[in-house]
């Protein structure tokens, strides 16, 4: 599902899975070996019409009961495969699912180049229906009937849910039928109580979540059989998972690997996201390293599963803060709001200071950005001070004013005082250089030295220049307002951060290291390890008195330069039996395919800022 372009052989080799096979599309599908079921009836026709692509397996329970309820597991296969319901999660899924007591029916489907969408989501209706219409043969109880999938079995599992009761469906100019009229009892109904989706595609023109994308030659094609393009709108949204939601569709459960390179991390997220929206009962687990079936099938996530399921079946309350619409510290895409300018906008303006370079006193430039409502001549209303340093080779408006496209930070500003999500406080984008004017003078040592020192002239220069002149908590003494000052930055302003933490932890008590680690060099200006500058920072932070009082929320990429190197640090400070970094002072995130620009920094501090002073 991630785009890739399908070679022959690579087709050949997905269409040839086959009921033995230990591997589906992009994930291991663990061989059935002891699931402990009693009793095991093999290709059954569900549509009536002797095809195999029309077969199912059912599993009953080891533990005997009058009535059972019912998973529906589905293989993932990029829906190329007719026939690898033998291979659909058995030793892990299924057998987790029958363990707990429910009967497992897994099916087979027509594959896409056989028969067209929606064709696949006929079949897995039909298959429902047949569960219904033999509930008292094999003991089904067919109050309780849900789906579970993996990548493209997820896909199913999650389209069922979203679809109850919905037969037909006119998206745009395109009108899909969704039910279809396959099997002997087209009576019954296809709606499902709950449904588990693994590593699922849930929005095909959105896979990496960056926007609606076309061309490409991907399984979702040869599934509709058209090119993605603008005239093909209609029916990719008619595939799409999110286009259906609503309350009245089935809760769910979602897991997805942040590793996952097959159907990016982001497709769950933006499932969670939208099933929150919608006001269905969901839960959320984001799968630290879980790739594309690999390392996702833990004791715990399985028990998950389970649980969510039984909770569904008794009446029980479900649900989980990490599937919340907005959590303030946790990267999920933003609003499609952010990206327009607020109604109600701060104010930004050029500040001149004087400060000490190079052994004299010269003029220096930041911008201030002053929020909404503020009022120079209202005395009384304090305001808390973020300071936020640029990257090499840009300066003081590089956070504020990039071009539109990147993602203004005022603008990210503006909508979250506006919607209540930050307390409004004063941004301050100074620079490391001389000014902003040379900064193509300075070579990269230079800026090395700058970015290290700079906690010098932020302590004696610039906190007093601008606390004086705006209506902040400072009264002369930076050390006795320190829990009203936040310091951050990107790149090398992240190094600038990590130093201003070592040696200025008495002015400042927040940090915000974005996308950069620490640089310590040792006598012939080789780098130092993660773990070497991770003890460097303990030991500076250890000689102030505040050394167990501040707060740093690094946040980095998986895509960005220095998403490794931050990550390296952090896991140093984390585990590096220091004195004083814990998860009790220090987060950290990464957002995924997040890169190393002002676009996707600018992204991470909406979530970053209503963290500082809640």
């Amino acid at each position: 599902m991630k785009k890739r372009v399908f070679s022959a052989l690579a087709l050949v080799a997905i269409m040839s899975l086959n009921a033995n096979a230990q591997f589906g599309f992009g994930g291991q599908q663990i061989e059935a070996k002891d699931i402990h079921c009693s009793e095991k009836f093999a290709d059954l026709n569900y549509a009536g019409d002797n095809l195999s692509q029309h077969t199912l397996d059912v599993y009953l329970p080891e533990k005997k009961a009058d009535k059972y309820p019912v998973v529906v597991h589905i293989y993932g296969s990029a829906w190329f495969s007719n026939n690898s319901k033998g291979s659909a999660d058995i030793g892990t899924i299924v057998k987790a699912y029958l363990g707990a007591g429910y009967a497992v029916v897994c099916p087979n489907h027509r594959a896409s180049t056989e028969a067209k969408w929606p064709s696949q989501s006929h079949d897995i209706k039909a298959v429902i229906r047949w569960i219904r219409g033999n509930a008292d043969k094999y003991n089904f109880d067919p109050n309780f009937i849900a789906t579970s999938g993996f990548s493209s079995g997820a896909h199913l599992s999650s389209f069922m849910g979203a679809t109850n009761g919905t037969k037909t469906a006119k998206i745009g100019s395109y009108e899909i039928d969704l039910e279809g009229n396959l099997g002997n009892f087209t009576d019954k109904s296809s709606s499902v109580n709950a449904s588990v989706v693994w590593s699922g595609p849930i929005d095909m023109e959105n896979m990496t979540c960056g926007g609606r994308k076309e061309g490409g030659n991907e399984p979702e094609n040869v599934l509709l059989g058209c090119p993605k393009t603008p005239e093909n709108h209609d029916k990719y949204a008619s595939l799409a998972t999110v286009t259906y939601l609503d309350k009245n569709d089935a809760p769910m459960i979602v897991f997805h690997g942040t590793a996952d390179n097959v159907v990016p991390h982001c497709q769950g997220v933006e499932l969670s996201e939208k099933l929150q929206e919608a006001g269905i009962p969901s839960e959320f687990y984001s799968v630290e390293g879980g790739g594309h079936g690999f390392n996702m099938y833990s004791e715990e996530n399985l028990g998950r599963a389970v649980r969510f399921l039984d909770n569904i079946r008794t009446g029980k309350a479900v649900g989980n803060s990490a599937s919340a619409s907005y959590t303030p510290g946790v990267i999920a895409p933003i609003p499609d709001a952010i990206r327009k300018p607020c109604a109600k906008q701060g104010k930004i303006e050029v500040f001149t200071y004087r400060a000490l370079r190079n052994g004299k006193m010269v003029d220096k430039k930041a911008r201030v950005y002053m929020p909404y409502g503020y009022n120079a001549k209202d005395k009384a209303t304090k305001y808390n001070v973020l300071y936020l340093m640029h990257g090499g080779g840009d300066n003081s408006t590089s956070f504020l004013t990039p071009p539109q496209d990147w993602l203004p930070l005022a603008q990210v500003a503006d909508h979250l005082i506006a919607d209540g999500k930050m307390k409004p406080f004063i941004i301050v984008t100074p620079t490391f250089y001389d000014d902003d004017e040379n900064i193509g003078q300075n070579a990269m040592g230079d800026a090395i030295r700058q970015t290290e020192e700079f906690h010098h002239e932020m302590r004696n220069y610039l906190i007093p220049s601008v606390e004086k002149a705006y209506n902040t908590f400072y009264q002369g003494n930076a050390e006795a307002t320190r829990d009203h000052r936040a310091y951050g930055g990107f790149s090398m302003g992240a190094l600038s951060t990590w130093n201003q933490l070592a040696h200025g932890v008495d002015e400042v008590s927040i940090f915000l290291p974005l996308s950069g680690d620490m640089w310590i060099f040792d006598a012939n200006g080789q780098r130092k390890s993660a773990m070497e500058a991770g003890k460097y920072l303990d030991n500076e932070v250890g000689k102030s008195k505040y050394a167990d009082n501040f707060k740093v929320y690094g946040y980095t990429g998986t895509k960005d330069i220095a998403g490794n190197p931050e990550k390296a640090l952090v896991t140093a400070l984390m585990t590096g039996n220091m004195k004083h970094f814990s998860d009790k002072n220090l987060q950290f995130s990464m957002r995924e395919n997040g890169e190393h620009f002002y676009g996707h920094i600018n992204e991470y501090l909406y979530f970053a800022l209503p963290l500082l002073w809640k």
